[in-house]
């Protein structure tokens, strides 16, 4: 079966599955919920488990916008592992919320793209 949907991301985060971080390990992740949230209301311990991953130089945090942002609420389930709830936070406009909004239910592809850290990424 082809999954169309698909959740792009820079980098390998920490909450991740563990079968992200293995390419013999099969999972189907599906978007269970999205909320609508302005990020200075989202406590600091959280948002630093949410952007935190390995640079290869060390650690880092992905940079979140300001204000109104959409969290999506993402359901794994791994093959021969634990099943996770986890999430990840996008910067919010309408259309973007009634994609996700729309999609709700459905199977997604989780593809990460890797992407060079910058200095001011590092703690």
């Amino acid at each position: 079966m082809t999954i169309s949907n698909r959740i792009r991301f820079s980098h390998k985060y920490f909450k991740m599955p563990e079968s992200f971080f293995f390419k013999d390990r099969e999972a189907k992740s599906f978007l269970i919920g999205i909320s609508v949230c302005d990020i200075s209301q989202l406590p600091k311990e959280f948002l630093d488990w949410d952007t935190e991953y390995d640079s290869g130089n060390g650690l880092a945090y992905y940079k979140l916008p300001k204000g109104k942002v959409l969290m999506l609420i993402i359901f794994t389930k791994q093959e021969n592992s634990v099943s996770e709830c986890w999430t990840t936070i996008r910067s919010h406009n309408p259309q973007k919320e009634e994609y996700y909004r729309n999609l709700i239910g459905q199977e997604f592809k989780i593809e990460v793209e890797l992407y060079e850290a910058k200095p001011e990424d590092y703690i």
